[in-house]
């Protein structure tokens, strides 16, 4: 259900022709601190008097229906100094801002997505309430997107020129792990920040495009389902928010969800049959689950080994010795298994088995990497520790799964 609402009213309502409206700038509240109002006004200050925008404020139902007294009239008067801004700042009505209520969306995105449909604007620009997207370049992401007119214009945190401030170390690691699954492991290479929040892009680019309900980042769905979109990136400067820690755990969650979502969708898999989707699915199921029988394999034979020769059965060694020794005999075996029985390669000749053995031992250390970096973040975001290993080593064999048999390997990624 979307609901677009008038705000209180304080003095008239700014309403903009349609014909001539440029931007709907859409920004997902739940209008609960007043720094949404120095937000507007700054936006309202930046935007360039030529191009004609309205605010769509984007509020959960649900959001609203779970509010104490308090804060229901925090709300109420954080609308009505909205109200009183518009009224200020209206600038001759070449700006108007609106507020769009959505019933309970399964995600922002979606919540997003019912906005889009409510605005009047030909392009939309998506933004963060909290000043972790700044205004200052939304002259710069308007004038791109006036001149080319097809494409998406991506605000990056990565491209050069751009930067992330007020993060942790493992923080920061996650971000750009983030960037680099999607970057790397659903081909959106041309992009440096294809998880940007902040984005600018014509509506007529959503048409055809199926956004997933779960969907974690609408700029995502967008690289990975059109087709030969012309992207364009500005670097900015990405200021945490202090309350950004609070939501981390569902982030990495939905995140995860939506990575398996878009690589199972693929940017190509509408152009093919479904009885040869299905072939696909069949055969990357089939070399998934084969690749975990494996990595459960060597488990059990990291651990016997490891415990014959600490144990005395067939050494005394000191028991730190004794566990790099499992470790070691765990990925040789672990190499050949995935090798013979999971990818099916029978080229044994030295230098080829050579290369693909250090490159398996490569990736298998930067899986220990991944899985230790995560468990670190998870844990110091107050995630308790057997939860943050499970979730660490679910992300770190996939990521071992998927450069294995991309790299390792030589297998297409999706079959």
């Amino acid at each position: 259900m979307i609901k677009t609402v008038q705000l209180p009213s304080v003095s008239r309502q700014v309403e903009l022709d349609p014909s001539v409206l440029k931007f709907s700038i859409i920004i997902h509240s739940e209008l609960s601190d007043p720094l949404i109002v120095d937000l507007i006004n700054s936006i309202t200050d930046t935007v360039p008097d030529n191009y004609r925008t309205e605010i769509l404020l984007v509020e959960n139902l649900s959001d609203v229906t779970e509010l104490d007294q308090g804060s229901i009239e925090r709300k109420r008067s954080i609308l009505e100094r909205i109200a009183s801004l518009q009224a200020n700042k209206s600038r001759n009505g070449k700006i108007c801002i609106k507020l769009v209520r959505t019933g309970a969306p399964k995600s922002r995105v979606t919540a997003v997505l019912g906005a889009i449909n409510e605005a009047n604007g030909k392009n939309m620009i998506i933004m963060n309430d909290d000043f972790t997207h700044p205004p200052d370049i939304l002259p710069q992401m308007m004038d791109l997107i006036m001149k080319n007119g097809e494409g998406m214009v991506v605000a990056s945190r990565y491209a050069e020129g751009g930067s992330v401030t007020g993060r942790s170390l493992g923080r920061k690691l996650l971000g750009l792990g983030a960037a680099g699954i999607a970057r790397h492991g659903l081909s959106v290479k041309n992009v440096k920040d294809p998880v940007s929040g902040f984005i600018a892009f014509p509506k007529k680019i959503l048409e055809g495009i199926e956004i997933d309900d779960t969907a974690y980042s609408l700029s995502l769905e967008i690289l990975v389902k059109s087709k030969g979109l012309d992207v364009q990136e500005i670097p900015y400067c990405f200021k945490e928010s202090p309350t950004s820690h609070e939501r981390l755990i569902p982030s990495v969650i939905n995140y995860a969800k939506s990575v398996v979502h878009l690589y199972m969708h693929g940017p190509k898999s509408k152009d093919v049959g479904e009885e040869f989707k299905y072939k696909r699915s069949v055969k990357f199921l089939s070399k998934a689950g084969r690749f975990y029988t494996v990595g459960a394999s060597g488990l059990a034979v990291n651990y016997l080994i490891s415990t014959a020769i600490s144990s005395g059965s067939l050494s005394h060694l000191w028991y730190m010795q004794a566990t790099l020794i499992g470790i070691l005999v765990s990925i040789v075996t672990n190499f050949f298994l995935n090798k013979i029985w999971t990818f099916q390669d029978l080229n044994f000749s030295p230098t080829h088995t050579s290369k693909q053995f250090l490159l398996f031992l490569i990736i298998s250390s930067f899986g220990a990497a991944i899985q230790l970096a995560f468990v670190y973040v998870l844990v110091e975001n107050g995630l308790q520790y057997a939860m943050s290993l499970l979730c660490a080593v679910a992300i770190a064999s996939a990521s071992n799964f998927l450069l294995n048999k991309k790299l390792t390997f030589k297998d297409k990624l999706w079959g």
